[in-house]
């Protein structure tokens, strides 16, 4: 071993002592992160005020969970699926294989880190090149999210002309989109969105709220007909294909129902009607109406420290113009489990 290579270790363990001794003494508290100095007390007092204007609730029916760290696992299920309708040429129904995976995270604050495993690739299932992507934001005053939903291999067609088909295999499928929205909630001191669906408050009282949005999706379907076998005789277009832009207002009302203490079972459903401005297969400028409707539910149960999810999404839109109809839809769920601590 070299003197270079020795004097590297040297240092090297004098750094990781010296940051053992640091995280020994360190605190995630609010009052010790502001007394490391100015830009650290800067941004507590930020956020106490964002906090405050944000997050004010009536405490005898809603109240934070007590403390600033959880470590969870959870598991995600889910599928997309499409209904096309054309005129005077039947409708063809087609969905995808289930997505299952199971992951873990970390979660400090409005901060979270974590992992999922495909539990499909995991026991030999295919690789589809099928994603799913979330990121929401909830406090007392409104709900925020962005996702993204991507699927290049395929779908499995179930239903054609009103006739059940045995799981045929469509791989002229190629859709993608994703969206930005946000919801207002009118009782927002005394609802509790993120109580029901992100366990990040606790319900102490049945109570509901009107809510009222903004949504914006960006969305590129394709289906290329032509890849379907002879034997199911379809007669509708050779290309199917929507690009565009999608503007609308969300409208919606949510409930939470607390049976007991430590249980809420939580409702939340909205319709979003939009405009639609984009292109079609034959490439001409079109307008058209979307109409979506997202229905939420589920389960939470809290124990001391300890707390336990479950939570059942569906979104489904209806794409329409004078000469088709496109149906599509997501549906999930997801079951979380873990612990709250503190530091």
């Amino acid at each position: 071993m070299g003197s270079k290579e020795i004097r590297h270790r040297i240092i090297l363990v004098i750094i990781s002592i010296f940051c053992f001794n640091t995280m020994k003494g360190m605190s995630f508290d609010l009052d010790s992160i502001a007394s490391m100095g100015r830009f650290p007390k800067f941004c507590v007092d930020t956020y106490r005020w964002g906090d405050s204007f944000f997050n004010s609730y009536d405490t005898v029916y809603v109240k934070g969970t007590g403390y600033n760290m959880n470590v969870k696992i959870r598991s995600n299920n889910w599928f997309d699926y499409n209904n096309l309708y054309f005129s005077h040429n039947g409708n063809i129904e087609m969905n995808s294989p289930t997505t299952n995976t199971i992951g873990f995270d970390v979660t400090y604050m409005a901060v979270s880190l974590g992992y999922d495993l495909n539990i499909n690739k995991l026991f030999g299932g295919s690789d589809r090149t099928k994603s799913k992507f979330n990121f929401d934001f909830s406090c007392a005053l409104l709900s925020a999210s962005f996702y993204s939903i991507k699927n290049d291999i395929g779908m499995n067609i179930t239903k054609y002309d009103g006739k059940n088909v045995d799981k045929l295999k469509f791989n002229g499928v190629k859709t993608s989109e994703w969206g930005i929205e946000a919801n207002y909630f009118f009782n927002n001191k005394r609802y509790s969105y993120a109580a029901a669906f992100s366990l990040s408050r606790l319900q102490q009282k049945s109570q509901g709220s009107f809510s009222l949005g903004l949504s914006y999706v960006n969305q590129n379907y394709t289906f290329d007909f032509s890849q379907l076998p002879d034997e199911l005789d379809f007669r509708g277009p050779d290309k199917y294909s929507i690009r565009g832009q999608s503007f609308g207002i969300k409208i919606g009302y949510g409930y939470n129902w607390v049976p007991r203490r430590n249980i809420t079972l939580g409702i939340s459903e909205s319709i979003v009607p939009a405009l639609v401005i984009g292109s079609s297969a034959e490439n001409s400028r079109r307008c058209s109406f979307r109409l979506s409707n997202r229905l939420n539910v589920s389960f939470v149960w809290n124990h001391d420290r300890w707390f336990l999810g479950v939570v059942g999404k569906s979104d489904i839109a209806l794409i329409y113009d004078n000469k088709s109809a496109l149906a599509n839809g997501l549906f999930s769920t997801e079951i979380k489990f873990g612990w709250r601590f503190r530091l």
